[in-house]
């Protein structure tokens, strides 16, 4: 009803040729029409469209005579508006109107070329709403000018006699004062009788009514002058209405307008017998056969609507309706609630609006404002509602999905207001992805698993009804196609659905051959997964600097889980994000586990509409959740860091040695008091020839473990430490390589430093010894233990060594420092005391 000069129709798409039958009358206007007088005069010329101007739009209503007059001028600025306005065309009913021209006139130059003497009208039957399986009967009459042309006025009048039956000698009428185009000068003029005034409602700001009585008449006239275009913006919410308009309704109430709908329903006076043609109802369970009743009006009463005449208002019988099988929204809830009332419930059709039900308490009451028919229903002390027109809905009664109408007017004859209406229950979707990649720089299997519930899962299961396997199984493969271009199909594609529950649950499966990208400039393997599915929501409004609230595609929430199963262990950082917005929430958590990248994702709407203040937060919150959706695998093989040498690592264990210098300075200078023992030795003997084989091994196995096992020195652990874009970054693995290596080093040169010490039987060596014996068996455990809290189990060969150096200590550090062989031969001092020089020399 916003749309401008609505009868302006495109002459595609008609369906039947024209009925022969059928002229349209040419005649002189009744006798109670005010004319009005237009300028010529072009103001608001930017925001024209269509390439015409609208110079008048003159609507008047006599409600007594049941008659609608029509007065439009426009003008040609351009080839387009020629093409679009050189035809007017007129929509009617014919069971209950009738159409009459008066004039169709060219002003050229000031002269008045009359169009009616140069032609014809052709009526055309053409179904409009064809494609939305609507049926109104209405004719359209079509004329085309002759000899139109850019810089011409086209002034066209007419008077449409009749209202519906439906309405009785009700009136009702919306109308607006402006348009997404401007207009000179815009007339609403209303005539009744004084007896039967109407009430009027304004909305936003429209002109200033004028009332004048005419003996038993009164006039209503509003008049808006220079009116500019006013352009609608996208994704507004549905019962958002910006223009000036007025309603004017002579129903004075509810209670009257829910009499008037239960007269033309006529519930009271249906039929019973309906339920035994429903096939499969079982009145022993009472719940599944109230699901079966409505399952079967949803999915088998398939929605067609014959509304021409008193039907665009008033059902069909309910009788009719199940032995066709077809039915409008109006049919199908008579039917319904008819079939509940034969289960012994309470069940009523409900008049709603499907976009305007959040604004229903703004208007008057009026049949105009609703466009849909629901089902009303009491069962076990609660209220239910339901849609007749959504297929495939399943689960509980409780659960089954009800569109946001806000407001309703139930049929009965004792309603007395509108109701409000419930908001279902959120529904949910859950995605899980795993991404099974096979090496680092090669190919990955991919599976899709998804879970949708209540509405959901009611939207799947007609897309997947509707679908054939290979039609749904190519759009899926697509679908990934734009972050893998190189995917294909694995398994066969498959779904389950709990009808009962409503949950279905969708798996797919497939191969990527080329998972990785890889850049020979930096040598890095690259591989990005990305929240596909959970994208598709992040919607951003094309207006961003609004004068109109947003709606959002609410309740929604959504979660997805990506597992990224990694050939090898990786560096991951554990991580959350949370981002708050006036209209949603969003988190996304990092985490690792056993060689497995975890990513989980959540966007949950958190109301219907946003009001224009909080639209700019929404999207720049909107932002950072895009921008936070790709997850990126960075991997430099440690091949491609070979030959670099680790300088680093070289440089800090030069400062360790240095630093070790002074400590090995001191124990070389350390003279401990020899022990007294029964004999003196002068070589090594005895047992202590096994723990100095022991010595004399321990450089020669370190410097090979240390060479061939761990190459210290390859430029591969410095980048662990300190360069975050390789995957094996991990600074606490640098960090630990990095000691382990000075330990290491430093154990190798001590154990040389003991070597000399054993041999040359120092009275420090037992010392020592216990040193070495306690450092070997705490480098082997702690090694190990540090390994084990960065990831890395020990294995058996760990475990022994371990278990050697442990009985070594346990051996050999009481022998060192209690037995007599080794207080007999560790007896040499480097500078003994003067006094002691002799006895040192005697003893040798």
């Amino acid at each position: 009803m916003k749309l401008f000069f609505f009868w302006l129709l495109a002459l595609s798409q008609f369906q039947l040729l024209a009925q022969g039958t059928q002229t349209i009358p040419v005649r002189p206007a009744s006798s109670w029409i005010k004319e009005y007088h237009y300028q010529d005069d072009l103001k608001d010329t930017a925001n024209t469209s269509g390439g015409y101007y609208n110079l008048l739009y003159d609507d008047q209503y006599n409600a007594p005579l049941k008659e609608s007059y029509h007065h439009y001028v426009q003008k040609i600025l351009s080839e387009r508006g020629l093409e679009n306005i050189s035809t007017i065309s007129n929509i009617f009913d014919p069971s209950y109107e009738a159409l009459t021209f008066h004039s169709i006139d060219i002003i050229r130059d000031g002269r008045k070329i009359n169009q009616l003497t140069l032609g014809t009208f052709q009526v055309l039957k053409r179904e409009a709403s064809l494609e939305r399986l609507v049926y109104d009967g209405n004719l359209t009459a079509v004329f085309n000018l002759h000899d139109a042309q850019v810089g011409d006025i086209v002034e066209y009048s007419f008077t449409v006699k009749g209202s519906n039956p439906a309405f009785g000698n009700k009136f009702s009428r919306l109308t607006y004062f402006n348009f997404s185009v401007p207009v000179s000068q815009v007339v609403f003029r209303l005539v009744t009788k004084s007896d039967h005034p109407f009430e009027i409602k304004k909305i936003n700001s429209p002109p200033q009514e004028s009332v004048t009585k005419n003996g038993d008449q009164i006039i209503y006239e509003w008049v808006a002058k220079d009116v500019p275009a006013l352009l609608q913006e996208e994704s507004s919410p549905g019962w958002y209405d910006p223009y000036d308009h007025i309603h004017v309704s002579d129903f004075g109430s509810w209670g009257e307008m829910g009499k008037w709908a239960d007269n033309l329903f006529k519930m009271d006076d249906i039929p019973t017998g309906l339920l035994s043609k429903v096939p499969g109802v079982q009145k022993e369970n009472k719940e599944q056969a109230i699901r079966k009743v409505i399952q079967f009006v949803q999915d088998e009463v398939r929605y067609l609507s014959f509304s021409e005449g008193i039907h665009g208002f008033k059902p069909h019988p309910p009788s009719k309706i199940l032995s066709q099988r077809f039915g409008d929204c109006k049919d199908k809830s008579v039917l319904l609630a008819s079939l509940l009332r034969e289960l012994g419930l309470t069940s009523y059709p409900v008049l709603v609006n499907t976009g305007y039900g959040k604004a229903l308490p703004d208007y008057l009451p009026s049949p105009l404002l609703f466009n849909h028919c629901i089902v009303q229903f009491s069962y076990h002390d609660s209220i239910y509602w339901v849609d007749p027109t959504i297929t495939f809905q399943r689960g509980s009664l409780k659960e089954l999905y009800f569109p946001p109408y806000h407001n309703g007017l139930v049929i009965n004859k004792d309603t007395n207001a509108l109701i409000p209406l419930p908001d279902s229950k959120e529904p949910t979707l859950f995605t899980e992805e795993n991404f099974y990649l096979d090496r680092v720089g090669g190919s990955a299997r991919f599976s899709v698993k998804t879970t949708y519930t209540r509405q959901e899962a009611d939207n799947m299961r007609s897309y997947f009804e509707s679908n054939s396997l290979n039609e749904i199984e190519k759009q899926y493969l697509n679908f990934y196609a734009t972050d893998y271009p190189e995917i294909s199909k694995g398994k066969q594609f498959k779904w389950t659905d709990d009808e009962l529950n409503n949950i279905i649950v969708s798996e797919e499966n497939y191969q990527i051959s080329s998972f990785w990208v890889y850049d020979s400039l930096t040598k890095k393997n690259t591989a990005t997964v990305y929240p596909r599915n959970l994208s598709t929501y992040l919607i951003t409004p094309k207006t961003k600097i609004r004068q109109s609230p947003y709606s959002l595609n609410y309740p929604l929430n959504i979660s997805q889980h990506i597992d990224v199963h990694m050939p090898e262990e990786w560096n991951v950082k554990p991580a959350l994000t949370q981002i708050e917005s006036p209209g949603f929430s969003y988190t996304n958590k990092t985490g690792y586990h056993d060689k497995i990248i975890e990513l989980s994702f959540r966007y949950r709407v958190k109301k219907p509409y946003l009001e224009k203040s909080e639209v700019k937060e929404f999207i720049s919150k909107l932002d950072e959740v895009s921008n936070d959706l790709n997850f990126s695998i960075t991997y430099t093989a440690p091949e491609d860091l070979k030959g670099s040498f680790n300088y680093p690592f070289l440089a800090i264990l030069l400062v360790a040695l240095a630093i070790s210098y002074f400590g090995f300075k001191y124990a070389y200078d350390w003279n401990p008091e020899p022990k007294l023992s029964s004999s003196l030795y002068r070589s090594i003997g005895g047992w202590l020839i096994l723990p100095a084989l022991g010595f004399c091994l321990t450089p020669l196995q370190m410097t090979y473990q240390l060479f061939s096992s761990v190459d210290y020195f390859e430029f591969y652990y410095w980048s662990m430490l300190t360069d975050p874009s390789y995957a094996s970054y991990r600074p606490s693995m640098g960090i630990f390589a990095l000691g382990e290596m000075i330990a290491n080093f430093l154990f190798l040169v001590y154990s040389v430093f003991v070597i000399y010490m054993f041999f040359t039987r120092r009275t420090s060596v037992p010392y020592l010894a216990v040193i070495f014996y306690l450092a070997n068996l705490l480098l082997q455990g702690g090694d190990t233990v540090v390994a084990s809290l960065l990831g890395t189990e020990p294995d058996g060969d760990t475990i022994k060594s371990i278990a050697r150096a442990f009985v070594g200590a346990v051996i050999w550090i009481p022998y060192f420092l209690s037995s007599d062989r080794s207080r007999g031969t560790f007896t040499i001092r480097t500078t003994p005391p003067p006094d002691q020089q002799q006895i040192y020399q005697l003893r040798d």
